[in-house]
C-alpha cells in the first residue's frame, strides 16, 4: 500500500522510517491491533544498502529468514591484522548467513504490510510537533504536503536524521562512516576483515562474498571512508 485512506485519520503510531527495524516494530504492533502508519522517503526497497548483510544462524531462525533473501552462508572468517599477520577461524557448521539487503528491506516491509500496517513511500517526515494527547507530523508525499496526527512516534531512520535535532534527544556523541561497493571476486569463501589505521582508521574493512564471483568490499571509518 503506498497512500493513505485519510490524512487527518488518528493512528495509533507512526513509524519514520521502514528499514528492517522500522518494519519489524510495524510488523509487530500491527500483529496485536494497533493501527500503524509506516513513511518511508524511498520509493522502492530494491536500492543498494551500505551494509554487508551478516547475520548470525540463530538470527535466521528467530526471524525466519526464507533462503530466498540469503546470498549464502560461510563457516569461517581471515582476520587482516596491520603487521600483516593473518588469523583464520573455521568451524564445521555455518555460522552466519550474508544477506541480499534490499530482499530483506522488502521481506519485512511485506510482513508489516500483511498484517495489516500501512506504508507510504516517497514520504518523508520535515516536523514533529507534540501536543497534549497526540503528534502532529508535517509529511510530504511526493508533491504534496500535509499534517497528520498518531498518538505515539517511533524514529527509526538512524542516527543521522535531521528530524532528531529537535526532540531534545541529544546528538550522536560518537559515531562511524561507510563506503561499500561490489566487485568481481574469484574463489573467495570465507569473510574477510581487514584492521589498521591505513585500510580504515578507527574501525576495520572487509570482503565479504556474496553471489558467484561476487562479494562486497569496504569500509568503516570515523572520518572519510
Amino acid at each position: 500500500m503506498t497512500g493513505i485512506r485519510n490524512h487527518k485519520e488518528l493512528y495509533d503510531v507512526a513509524i519514520i522510517g521502514g528499514g528492517p527495524t522500522g518494519s519489524q516494530a510495524a510488523f509487530k504492533l500491527a500483529e496485536i491491533g494497533y493501527r500503524v502508519i509506516v513513511f518511508e522517503k524511498k520509493a522502492v526497497f530494491n536500492e543498494s544498502v551500505c551494509c554487508t548483510g551478516i547475520v548470525s544462524q540463530e538470527c535466521v531462525t528467530a526471524y525466519q529468514i526464507p533462503e530466498s533473501v540469503i546470498y549464502r552462508r560461510a563457516q569461517g572468517a581471515s582476520l587482516y591484522s596491520p603487521s600483516g599477520k593473518i588469523v583464520t577461524v573455521n568451524r564445521e557448521t555455518p555460522q552466519v548467513a550474508i544477506l541480499n539487503r534490499p530482499a530483506f528491506n522488502a521481506l519485512w516491509a511485506q510482513r508489516a504490510q500483511d498484517a495489516g500496517a500501512e506504508f507510504c513511500y516517497n514520504s518523508e517526515i520535515k516536523n514533529l510537533k507534540h501536543g497534549k494527547n497526540y503528534v502532529t507530523l508535517d509529511v510530504t508525499h511526493k508533491s504534496d504536503v500535509y499534517s497528520m496526527h498518531t498518538s505515539a512516534v517511533i524514529v527509526a531512520t538512524g542516527f543521522g536524521a535531521r528530524l532528531m535535532d529537535g526532540l531534545g534527544l541529544g546528538a550522536a556523541a560518537d559515531f562511524v562512516m561507510g563506503a561499500q561497493a561490489e566487485v568481481d571476486t574469484k574463489n573467495v569463501d570465507k569473510v574477510e576483515v581487514y584492521f589498521g589505521s591505513k585500510v580504515a582508521r578507527g574501525f576495520f574493512g572487509w570482503l565479504t562474498p556474496t553471489a558467484s564471483n561476487k562479494a562486497l568490499v569496504g569500509v568503516l571509518s570515523r572520518r572519510h571512508p
